[in-house]
């Protein structure tokens, strides 16, 4: 069972992402006219992804590897930061906002913020400064999973991710509770569009997730032990105690381990 019609859309988006950012970046350098507009583009239709699906996700909780270009990383960062603004339940004006500053946080691939990013956060007063300071460190937080989960990929079947343990290592000290939580939440969820392999033999896709029983999705099941079944089948984990998932496979399931992106 490789790739589901989920995956391969969010695969989509994600190279038509990194694409329109990299000709975004190039015009920002070059202080060409319409290169904010196009990342704003970039960032709402991420935005309208992530409402309808964890799918985007998959990638970054599996320790698959990327091509090392600031438009990459941009992207990657911009993904995991407005999926933890909808955690937090932030509005669609501030997501937007969030997804900016993101996209925006390492233009040159310096790996800092660009002059003036997050300034408003600084030395601020006010439930809109506060809410300016939470965006830089959400978009750090991120930021520095992306990065870890570079440099320690462990592939699809380790779970949770193996950058989970040293972000929150490293951030604890600096990022509130909350937000961490939000990491917390995200990080040991089974994506929506991801593969998993039940204990049954059974290889299906996540297509739903259990409030509060972040280990226990709803699977539609296709194949079992290599042979594959034409009606794909419904499982609930919450209802079948006795099935769980052994390993997560990303987004195919013929990779053994640490692959590079398909993004």
């Amino acid at each position: 069972m490789s790739l589901s019609a989920e995956a391969r859309v969010a695969i989509d988006t994600c190279r038509r992402a990194v694409a329109s950012t990299e000709t975004a970046f190039r015009a920002l350098r070059s202080d060409v006219a319409g290169s904010i507009e196009r990342l704003e583009d970039v960032v709402e239709s991420l935005i309208g992804h992530l409402k309808s699906s964890d799918s985007l996700l998959v990638p970054l909780l599996t320790g698959v590897t990327a091509p090392p270009r600031s438009a990459h990383a941009a992207v990657h960062v911009a993904i995991l930061s407005l999926r933890i603004g909808l955690e937090l339940r932030y509005s669609h004006p501030e997501l937007s906002r969030l997804g900016q500053v993101a996209m925006l946080r390492d233009v040159g691939g310096s790996g800092r913020p660009p002059a003036g990013a997050g300034q408003d956060a600084r030395g601020a007063h006010g439930p809109r400064d506060a809410r300016a300071q939470e965006i830089v460190e959400i978009v750090e937080l991120a930021a520095t999973f992306v990065r870890l989960s570079r440099e320690q990929p462990t592939g699809a079947r380790a779970w949770p991710p193996a950058a989970v343990k040293e972000t929150l290592r490293q951030a604890r000290a600096r990022v509130p509770d909350t937000i961490l939580k939000a990491l917390i939440q995200i990080a040991v969820s089974f994506p929506v569009g991801g593969l998993v392999r039940l204990n049954s033999g059974e290889i299906g896709c996540v297509v739903a997730r259990n409030a509060g029983l972040p280990l226990r999705p709803v699977v539609s099941v296709r194949t079992r032990r290599g042979s594959s079944s034409a009606a794909p089948k419904l499982i609930d984990l919450q209802e079948r105690p006795f099935l769980y998932v052994q390993e997560f496979l990303g987004y195919d399931d013929a990779r053994p381990g640490p692959a590079e992106s398909p993004w």
